[in-house]
């Protein structure tokens, strides 16, 4: 190494700058080996020039992260020289970005070349975030260098649904109507429920189940692939029977806030007319008791 050249690029003036030859012809080539050569696209300052150098070699770029992941991340670093620093050089942090702000959520961890960082599994709804492992070492002369690596979301698409379709849910602190489509971060939980009972064209449904077997409002974990999450609903059925003089008209337990209605004909306009008629609950029915006339009757369930 020659510490006593001091001639820029810049001072050559010339269109081809070489390793090793000069612009002029007569000039010998250099006999000598380079061990490296680094080139760079804008002036450095001399700590940069002669500082150490950093490398992530874990997680690699284009790594992407999810809600429950444990991270791994590992590196090494060389002084000017090349030679190896210890893990005492190396400090460690993680950083959240969501929606341009950044904070740090992990570390500073000094004195490991490599650790873990456990994701979280809530965060927010929006995918437009990533987390950033940051490495930076320090030399014996107190010069620095930083590596970083970006990683961005793993993105799973929900299709968010109802038996039947076009009943209103609520993902995630939206509320939609079914059938929908939702992006989400896989391995985050996000919130997820269904009106207990809801009305659809006329007609009265009560909710069963949801496909992933949650209850009525559960946490909904985002599976790593793209997956459907349905709530299915039923129809309560409306029974009668007659005793004596009496006509029994039951109906399930669940279904006990819909009230029952009746109508003498279903020539439009039909008028619908509330039964104010006491009823038990019993064996997860209600029950309501009528006197049987013998004329025409009909019957409806229906939210009030």
């Amino acid at each position: 190494m020659n510490n006593s050249v001091n001639l820029l690029p810049s001072d050559i003036g010339a269109t081809n700058c070489y390793l090793g030859k000069s612009q002029y012809p007569a000039d010998p080539y250099f006999q000598g080996r380079f061990s490296e050569v680094r080139l760079s696209s804008s002036a450095l300052p001399a700590a940069q020039i002669i500082g150490p150098t950093a490398t992530i070699t874990q997680p690699t770029p284009g790594t992407l992260f999810a809600g429950g992941q444990a991270l791994n991340f590992a590196g090494n670093a060389s002084d000017y020289g090349d030679n190896p620093l210890a893990a005492a050089s190396f400090t460690w942090s993680v950083q959240f970005n969501s929606n341009g702000v950044t904070s740090t959520v992990g570390g500073p961890w000094t004195g490991v070349t490599n650790g873990t960082f456990n994701i979280p599994t809530n965060g927010p709804v929006s995918t437009n975030q990533s987390y950033g492992i940051r490495l930076t070492v320090t030399d014996t002369n107190g010069y620095q260098q930083t590596a970083f690596v970006n990683l961005p979301p793993q993105i799973s698409q929900v299709n968010v649904d109802t038996v039947p379709s076009g009943l209103q849910l609520s993902l995630a602190g939206f509320a939609m109507a079914t059938p929908s489509n939702m992006s989400l971060v896989a391995g985050y939980s996000q919130p997820v429920s269904a009106p207990a009972t809801q009305s659809l064209a006329g007609s009265n449904y009560s909710f069963v189940l949801w496909s992933d077997g949650g209850s009525l409002a559960h946490s909904f974990s985002v599976p790593s692939t793209n997956s459907s999450l349905i709530a299915s609903y039923v129809l309560p059925s409306l029974n009668n029977t007659l005793a004596g003089t009496n006509l029994n008209l039951s109906w399930p337990s669940w279904a006990v806030p819909m009230n029952l209605y009746s109508a003498t004909n279903l020539s439009p306009p039909i008028n619908w007319v509330l039964v104010t008629n006491s009823a038990d609950v019993s064996n997860n029915l209600k029950v309501v008791q009528l006197p049987w006339t013998g004329q025409n009757a009909f019957f409806k369930l229906q939210f009030p």
